[in-house]
């Protein structure tokens, strides 16, 4: 048996001990040879040096004799000295050869200066002796190294021969124990029981082995030494037999466990399983045997040893980090590296460590501090999921709850502070993965792996991980979700640098927004048996019921039916004066009106008893709550209505008693099963933050208009976090459920703390996650984003009439809460700054109301009322007090004008609109009454050619047209024509210039079925892409002019065009505007997206026909488009291609020029206060139908003697009120050069309109004429009704010029 264990991959263990031998024995080898080829250098080094000097002191000697034998005529040559080379023998050369040179002179070599004296005998001896002694030196230490080089050889080969003896002697001793112990149970079936003195003695043996030199077989001997010599005697009774209880307290304990903690990562099964079954015996003794006192104390000396924070040899959690990050070198995507190998060897040290700090040691402080231990050092290691097995990642997920709830009480204990501050620091440049991302990559693969789905894991779930999970989602890098790969900036010394977090960690915390991912987070919401279906149903039983204010708010405006259009004409139309008795607060008249300026009661109560008594009207019922509502759709005091829910009170108004418990919520009637509706709120705050983040909600302030720092939130919604919303809409019922708690009258009483806060707009914008509160508003941000999300996938015939997402009458609710928090956000004037979830929860709330609001501009579902906020009767007092330019300007730059302009009556927008242009027109322009009007520019038209003149004169001055023009006509001779244009011909002028200008003939504009105008398709290929944008723009400032003069032209357009003109097209209306545009084209892509069959029978590719003049072809709306069939799969995406081609890219150039010249003239956020069909009111005024002739009587001015009782007076009115609308029309056309009313009616008009008494003595003197500067009509004094009426026909149909004056 035993030798079967030790034989266990025993040829692979014999290959790498040869390897490491040989390694050891080159390491060896070369060590040695650079010692000595440093010693032979060192010694030829020296021998150079005195070869030289001697060569050098040589060849002195001999030029001395030289020059001796030359004076004295003797041969005295000396002989060499010892060391030099000889002379050459002459007899044995063909020529005399001069002795060598040397290399170095003898003075380069001596210092001092050159002397003239030869060296003495006594000298020379000296110089020789001491080269001599320098060999000698030299050689000796040559010697005293090698025999230390050899010395140290024979100790290591000695040792060596040592530890191989008492290996052998070691083993030789296991041998025999464990032959004994085969022996012992064999015979007797008991368990041998090694003695406490043999264990010591081989303990000794092996520690000293161990701890001199490592060897290949040392984890093996460890393994049989723990498993089989030590285990049997730790499991006894006997206290005096058990092994350790010597060495508690000893450094000889800690030396064992740092020994099986090293040996223990070894790829071996046979020594990773014994050394694990004995670390777990005596780390976590059995709870079913009775524990001595001295095996307690000593577990807990165990457990002291390898848990102590000091000693990192021993701690098992710091081996298991240190092992962990070692393991797997390398973070890409596909490992290279034998990943399995590296995994199983890790399996055995980490299920230990994990155990033991799960131990329950009667001290659960100490296991909770353990457990946040072993989460925030392991959990926090990069990529863990690749570093362990699936079996251990199974343990984390079992044991998930456990670990979140370590980490929380860990942050709260440290005053909730941020998690990534109680994880261990790194390098982020040798491991370039932040912690905080790493420890949320590991939650989520752990998440990914659960399995269980009852009611107590799933409550543990939300309870403790989804908290920390949302902690993390507020920490980790931006670009956790994003792309590839992210980076971030580490400061290394004193500089910073850049590190690239890699794609498998992006990859691993983008499985987050796996689909499977959040179904499996919703089904811990349900619980373990309540299907999705049953709680669907009951939502949608629950939000199916109206109440009084819903049937109430489904009559408005007289029953509905009216028609965008409409409805914005009648909200520009001046409200009429109220009687004196509806002014006292008798008439319905009056108290609408009182109700829409926001005043209390609608009249005092004297006025109302006095007004019942002499009109004898009945007494007006009030709602059960005590406030009568205060006109149809006005703000609902929800204050109070709330107070009477949550206090048991019925409650009226647009809030249904919706109640659902905290703890049982819904029933589904299959076995008892209970949907609890706190789950929800638990998990409400992990989207919010992951939507404000990741969702291009949280990083701009609409309120402050200020832009958050990149690394808080990003800008554009990321696709993975897209995802998680399309699940959560489409595969959950979450948003039923939300926007059924958000009307419980609990949740209802939090959402009137915030409402009746008197924190401003910071308690919105600073709203995060946490508290019941902060919960609250978490769950009404992820509905408004999941409100917002369907929205955009949703047409407005499926909104309306098919019930998608929510019923219509919903929506009016979600419109009276969503204007009231936006309101909230926006009731301070001050910038105010913000946290991520706030920010994104205005953003969400506002987009939800913007969206419905375009659906309501094309068709209504509400009256006009139900939009006003709470503070718009504050916002027309402002309009009226303002005097200066900067007064308005603030007006239109507060929030709330900002961000909900619907939110303010159409009429006090107007106003607005109306004082910014005036104020702006004077400030250019002058004014005459003060003595400050600026000389205008003089411009020659011709009658007949009114378009070119125009574009040829005007479309180059540009942002200068605002200055004041001045028209000179000329007729087709070039005669100029009489009269001098103080305003009446330039207003003729550009009306007339306007008309042609947008006739369809020109093939710049198309027509709708609804004869609507936008840019035409064909245009740049009618008149060329410069010539186009050219003519675009002039056309742009064509209509900004108008709109500055006040000047009202005939041109209806489209309101998709509207919506481009004003800036801020919102391309999630491209469906419902292709209705408007091309009906047959919207019915067959509405037919596609219903098609029940599959996609790809219909023989569709990704491209669309152009047919330009004629010329058709095929126009990809992809690249390669027309080789990608439409499946199932990307239809939806196909119908949105389809219509952004059609509503966007083809007029998009003539568009955008438009625009550019519009703003040229109005400023365009002077025009983004209005929706579409106010825009077009603006541009063409109230309407193309009949006149309001009672408006034109209550605001006319006579003049030249005429009174409101004039005889020919009550002829003219007679006149005209039985003329057609197309002669009412020519007759204001003929007085002010527009034949429209002004927006704001006739009251608007400047000058106003003026009927002048012209005295004649017969009815032939003098016909009808008109001063269009001053919109003065000369009304000649006629006999009779009829004489009048064909002198006015006979001059506004004339069409002739100054002729007639």
């Amino acid at each position: 048996m035993f030798a079967d264990e030790l034989s266990v991959n025993k040829g692979e263990k014999k290959r790498d001990a040869a390897r490491r031998s040989r390694l050891k024995a080159a390491a060896a080898r070369k060590k040695k040879q650079d010692y000595i080829d440093k010693v032979e250098k060192e010694r030829v080094a020296a021998e150079r040096v005195a070869a030289e000097r001697v060569a050098a002191e040589n060849a002195a000697q001999t030029e001395r004799v030289e020059g001796e034998k030359k004076r004295d005529g003797l041969d005295t040559t000396l002989p060499p000295l010892a060391g030099a080379e000889s002379p050459p023998d002459k007899s044995m050369q063909g020529t005399a050869a001069s002795p060598p040179k040397p290399p170095f002179s003898a003075t380069s070599l001596d210092p001092s200066p050159p002397s003239s004296q030869p060296p003495s005998s006594k000298e020379r001896l000296m110089a020789e002796s001491k080269l001599r002694r320098e060999e000698r030196a030299s050689k000796r230490k040559v010697e005293r190294g090698v025999v230390a080089l050899q010395s140290t050889l024979r100790m290591k080969l000695e040792r060596a021969e040592v530890m191989k003896s008492k290996r052998k002697e070691y083993d030789g001793k296991i041998t025999t124990l464990l032959q004994l112990a085969q022996a012992q149970k064999k015979k007797t079936s008991s368990t041998y029981i090694a003695s406490p003195a043999s264990i010591r003695e081989l303990a000794d043996m092996l520690l000293f082995l161990t701890s001199r030199a490592s060897h290949e077989r040392d984890g093996q001997r460890v393994a049989i030494f723990a498993g089989h010599i030590f285990m049997p005697g730790m499991g006894g009774k006997d206290e005096n037999m058990h092994p350790l209880i010597s060495w508690v307290g000893g450094e000889k304990m800690k030396r064992f466990i740092a020994l099986c903690l090293k040996h223990i990562k070894e790829d071996d099964s046979f020594v990773q399983g014994t050394l694990g079954r004995f670390l777990s015996t005596l780390l976590m003794p059995s709870r079913d045997l009775p524990l001595l006192k001295e095996v307690k104390e000593l577990t807990r000396y165990a457990r002291y040893i390898v848990f102590s924070m000091s000693n990192i040899r021993t701690n098992i959690v710091k081996i298991l980090r240190s092992h962990l990050l070692s393991s797997l070198p390398t973070y890409d995507v596909e490992f290279k590296l034998d990943n399995e190998t590296r995994r199983r060897r890790t399996s055995a040290l980490f299920q230990l460590t994990f155990e033991a700090c799960n131990y329950d040691l009667e001290n659960e402080q100490t296991r909770a501090w353990l457990i946040s231990t072993f989460a925030a050092e392991i959990l926090s290691v990069p990529l863990l999921n690749k570093r362990v097995s699936d079996e251990d990642l199974v343990l984390i997920s079992l044991n998930l709850p456990s670990l979140s709830k370590a980490i929380v009480g860990m942050r709260e204990l440290h005053g909730n502070c941020e998690i990534q501050a109680l994880l261990p620091q790194y390098s982020l440049v040798e491991i370039p993965v932040p912690p905080i991302l790493a420890l949320f990559g590991n939650i989520v693969s752990a998440l990914r792996l659960s399995k269980d789905q009852s009611e107590e894991y799933a409550d543990a779930i939300l309870k403790y991980a989804v908290p920390l999970l949302t902690g993390l989602i507020e920490e980790i890098p931006i670009g956790s979700f994003g792309s590839k790969s992210t980076v971030q900036w580490v400061k290394v010394g004193t500089s910073n640098k850049a590190i690239v977090v890699p794609e498998a960690v992006i990859e691993q915390s983008k499985g987050f927004c796996l689909d499977f991912v959040i179904r499996k987070l919703w089904a811990f919401v349900l619980g373990g048996g309540v299907p999705d279906s049953v709680v669907e149903e009951q939502m949608e039983n629950i939000i199916s019921r109206k109440d009084k204010e819903d049937v109430k708010l489904e009559k408005w405006d007289g029953g509905g039916g009216m028609t965008a259009k409409e409805m914005a004409v009648k909200d520009a139309k001046p409200e009429r004066k109220k009687s004196f008795f509806g002014y006292l607060g008798g008439d319905s008249k009056g108290e609408e009106s009182s109700s829409s300026s926001g005043s209390g009661n609608g009249g005092s109560s004297w006025a109302k008893k006095l007004s019942r008594l002499l009109g004898g009207s009945k007494k007006k019922k009030k709602n059960k709550d005590g406030d009568g509502m205060k006109g149809e759709g006005f703000l609902v005091n929800t204050s109070k209505m709330s107070r009477d829910i949550a206090g048991g009170g019925g409650g009226g108004g647009t809030l249904v008693n919706v109640k659902l418990n905290e703890t049982t919520a819904t029933k589904s009637g299959r076995g008892g099963a209970e949907f609890n509706i706190s789950r929800v709120r638990a998990i409400a705050p992990l989207f919010c933050v992951l939507l404000s983040r990741w969702g291009g909600t949280g990083c701009f302030n609409i309120v402050s208009r200020r832009r958050l720092n990149e690394s808080d939130a990003t800008t554009f919604p990321e696709p993975a976090v897209l995802g998680v919303l399309n699940v959560l809409n489409y595969s959950t019922c979450i948003m039923k459920v939300l926007w059924a708690h958000l009307q419980d009258p609990s949740t209802r009483s939090d959402l009137e703390e915030v409402l009746e806060g008197k924190e401003g707009p910071m308690v919105l914008l600073n709203m995060g996650g946490g508290g019941k509160r902060g919960k609250t508003m978490a769950c009404c941000s992820l509905f408004a984003a999941l409100m917002s999300n369907a929205l955009v996938l949703t047409d407005d015939d499926e909104l309306l009439q098919g019930n998608k997402p929510l019923p219509l009458f919903h929506l009016r609710r979600i419109i009276v809460l969503f204007k009231r928090l936006v309101w909230k956000a926006c009731s301070d004037g001050r910038a105010v700054e913000g946290a991520v979830c706030g920010i994104a929860l205005v953003k969400n709330l506002t987009k939800v109301l913007n969206d419905l609001h375009d659906t309501h501009s094309r068709t209504p579902f509400c009256g006009s009322k139900l939009w006003l906020v709470e503070g718009h009767a504050q916002a027309e007092s402002q309009v009226n007090r303002g005097r200066r330019l900067e007064d308005f300007v603030a007006i239109l730059s507060s929030p709330a004008v900002q961000v909900v302009p619907y939110g303010v009556s159409l009429r006090v927008r107007m106003r607005l609109f109306e004082r910014l242009v005036g104020l702006s027109k004077a400030h250019v322009q002058g004014v005459n009454e003060e003595g400050t009007l600026r000389p205008g520019r003089r411009v020659r038209i011709q009658r007949g050619r009114i378009l070119e003149d125009g574009l040829a004169t005007m479309n180059v001055l540009g942002p200068r047209l605002r200055e004041r023009i001045m028209v000179q006509y000329t007729n087709e001779f070039g005669v100029e024509e009489r009269g001098i244009d103080v305003g009446g011909l330039f207003k003729d002028f550009w009306s007339d210039l306007s008309e042609l200008a947008f006739s369809p003939g020109y093939a710049l504009f198309s027509e709708t079925e609804r004869g609507e105008l936008y840019p035409s398709p064909i245009a740049m290929s009618a008149h060329g892409s410069d010539g186009c944008e050219q003519l675009f723009t002039f056309l742009g400032r064509i209509v900004g002019k108008a709109l500055y003069e006040n000047i009202v032209i005939q041109p209806v357009f489209a309101h998709f065009f509207l919506s481009f003109m004003k800036g801020g097209y919102n391309y999630n209306n491209m469906l419902s505007d292709l209705a408007t545009k091309d009906r047959e084209l919207y019915k067959n892509l509405m037919f596609l997206k219903d098609y029940e069959g599959d996609a790809e029978d219909l023989c569709l590719t990704f491209t669309v026909t152009q047919d330009d003049f004629g010329s058709g072809g095929e126009v990809e709306l992809i690249p390669g488009g027309k080789d990608v069939d439409v499946t199932d799969r990307n239809k939806m995406r196909y119908i949105h291609l389809v219509a952004k081609y059609h509503m966007s890219d083809r007029i998009k150039l003539q568009s955008e020029a438009f625009r550019r010249g519009l703003g040229d003239v109005i400023e365009a956020s002077w025009l983004r206060m209005f929706n579409e069909q106010e825009l077009q009111i603006l541009i063409s005024g109230v309407g193309s139908g009949d006149l309001d002739i009672a408006d034109l009587k209550r605001n006319v001015r006579y003049s030249g003697g005429f009174t409101g009782i004039d005889r020919n007076i009550s002829n003219f009115w007679n006149a005209v009120e039985s003329m057609t609308a197309k002669e009412q029309r020519q007759l204001i056309k003929f007085v002010t050069s527009c034949e429209r009313a002004p927006s704001l009616g006739f009251a608007a008009l400047d000058p106003p309109f003026t009927i002048q008494r012209i005295g004649i003595s017969h009815d032939t003197e003098k016909l009808p004429s008109a001063s269009t500067c001053f919109n003065i009509l000369k009304l000649p004094t006629y006999s009779s009704k009829k004489v009048m009426k064909e002198k006015l026909l006979v001059s506004i149909t004339s069409g002739t010029g100054f002729e007639m004056s």
